[in-house]
């Protein structure tokens, strides 16, 4: 599950806890341990109804796609992040990927939740990274000798204090679409006032 994905659950949760209704446990186990990775719910899917042998906490409560135990392997290496001096040194795209989650047609605004709380990123200025340039796993390997392929959504990049870096050390690039929103957002906030 990715941090977008994971955000956008959270959300609908949090919204559905606020309005009374109850939340079953296993929902928040779900969350609460990342939401299983890319490779264990891969695993699960294509195996269904096989069961591994307790290998972790979240195999055993939650079954095979809940198991924390799959390694990511990379086909390029990830240079030791350099962080920027400050704010100021943060960059953006200079115009939305082909793929960017902003887009109309992007599969981040395939349904109204997840395109809600797109949105919502951008009208908080809560920072949206770009992939490009990013690390991500190309295959999938757990102790026990399974391996799953990696996904082309599957980025794994480092994190340092809330930035994301990319193969070469730099920080990652604010997403242009998301630069757009939130500038209409803050100009519209501005005008509000």
């Amino acid at each position: 599950m990715s941090a977008f994905e994971r955000y956008a659950v959270q959300r609908i949760v949090d919204q559905a806890a606020d309005a009374g209704v109850t939340i079953p446990p296993e929902l928040n186990a779900f969350l609460e341990c990342g939401g299983g990775s890319y490779a264990a719910r891969a695993w699960a899917d294509a195996h269904p109804g096989e069961y591994g042998l307790g290998c972790c906490w979240g195999e055993v409560h939650g079954g095979p796609a809940h198991c924390i135990c799959w390694k990511p392997i990379y086909e390029q290496e990830q240079q030791a992040p350099r962080p920027p001096a400050g704010p100021q040194d943060l960059a953006a795209q200079p115009r939305m990927c082909g793929d960017c989650a902003f887009r109309k047609d992007s599969p981040e605004r395939a349904d109204e939740w997840s395109e809600s709380a797109l949105l919502e990123l951008a009208a908080e200025g809560t920072p949206f990274w770009c992939h490009e340039g990013m690390r991500r796993p190309v295959r999938w390997e757990h102790p026990d000798g399974r391996t799953v392929e990696g996904s082309p959504d599957d980025w794994q990049p480092p994190m340092v204090a809330g930035v994301p870096y990319r193969l070469d050390g730099s920080p990652g690039l604010l997403c242009a679409g998301w630069v757009a929103r939130a500038s209409r957002a803050a100009t519209a906030s501005e005008g509000a006032r």
